[in-house]
């Protein structure tokens, strides 16, 4: 490595432990440097940073770069943050779709009344052995299905 680069990742590594010192994360509230104190400033002798950090935007904008909006948190809670937050938004995919198709299922007409109960009752039952009905039959009172027992 050049001598030049070299002396400015010194001095980045200085700068991101003077930065960073005491700041925590936005999300697991440990700091983010938990080795920073160990050494001191002035010499830029600092080792790597061992920490993976990332900059979460808290509006969910990424166009929106102000300080308040920006914070700073390792990338492992970031990520597991929008992970979670991924599988909030398919969840609730889920529950319109099975709403949709309910509605759908017993609001249109057919010919045939016997095949539109028997088309309702596969459809409700698929669902409900995928779990992705549970919460409407719980809070209602109603017990949860067993699928083992037969």
């Amino acid at each position: 490595m050049q001598s030049d680069t070299r002396s400015e990742l010194r001095m980045l590594r200085e700068l991101a432990r003077h930065f960073l010192d005491g700041e925590l994360c936005h999300f697991c509230g440990l700091p983010l440097l938990p080795d920073a104190a160990a050494s001191g400033f002035g010499h830029r002798d600092h080792p790597p940073i061992d920490a993976e950090i990332t900059v979460h935007h808290a509006d969910g904008n990424h166009e929106n770069n102000a300080k308040e909006n920006r914070k700073p948190c390792h990338s492992s809670c970031h990520k597991s943050y929008h992970l979670k937050l991924r599988r909030q938004q398919e969840k609730a995919e889920r529950k319109a779709d099975v709403e949709r198709y309910c509605k759908e299922m017993i609001i249109q007409p057919h010919g045939n009344n016997d095949m539109l109960v028997l088309g309702a009752l596969l459809a409700f039952d698929y669902w409900l052995f995928r779990g992705y009905i549970r919460e409407f039959i719980l809070p209602l009172g109603h017990k949860e299905r067993k699928h083992d027992e037969e």
